[in-house]
């Protein structure tokens, strides 16, 4: 049985969260902070994690960071927030999360976008080949497993180091 947890310090964001995802046949955790949610990663594995943006102590961002460095969380994030700036879409993109929803949110697209990452997988490894004597802006993109999202693949493509 697939594990999501789901983290957010509002009561009533998860009660919706766990009745939205309850057609799908997975254990929901919920957590009420990112320090809970880094204790509980230590052992327990899951599959899906859905985190809140801002939350009192340590953000989601934050969260997002710690699990990206420490290398012991490779469940696919969605960040969630009521904050529909672009520069926090974009910055939860470039931390690796492989999505950012919008509160107030649409239970059954958020059903929608879980069935589509347990349906898709979540791993892929991209390459970037340049062609000699090409611009950095012309490459040739091969990746190997699927993406999300669009904007995950502009993502990879602004991490790639340009060739010498």
């Amino acid at each position: 049985m697939k594990r999501i947890m789901v983290v957010d310090d509002d009561p009533v964001i998860l009660k919706l969260s766990k009745l939205a995802l309850s057609p799908l046949n997975v254990e929901i955790v919920t957590l009420t902070s990112a320090e809970e949610a880094l204790k509980v990663l230590r052992f327990q594995p899951f599959d899906l994690l859905i985190v809140d943006v801002v939350m009192p102590r340590m953000s989601g961002f934050e969260l997002l960071k710690k699990l990206k460095k420490a290398g012991s969380c490779h469940a696919p994030i969605m960040m969630l927030s009521g904050r529909r700036m672009q520069k926090d879409i974009l910055a939860s993109l470039k931390l690796g999360a492989i999505d950012y929803i919008c509160k107030p949110f649409d239970p059954s697209v958020l059903l929608a976008k879980i069935e589509a990452v347990f349906s898709n997988g979540n791993d892929f490894s991209p390459e970037v080949i340049f062609a000699q004597g090409l611009s950095h802006s012309s490459a040739t993109v091969t990746l190997t497993g699927l993406l999300q999202s669009m904007s995950e693949l502009g993502v990879i493509l602004q991490m790639q180091e340009p060739i010498a």
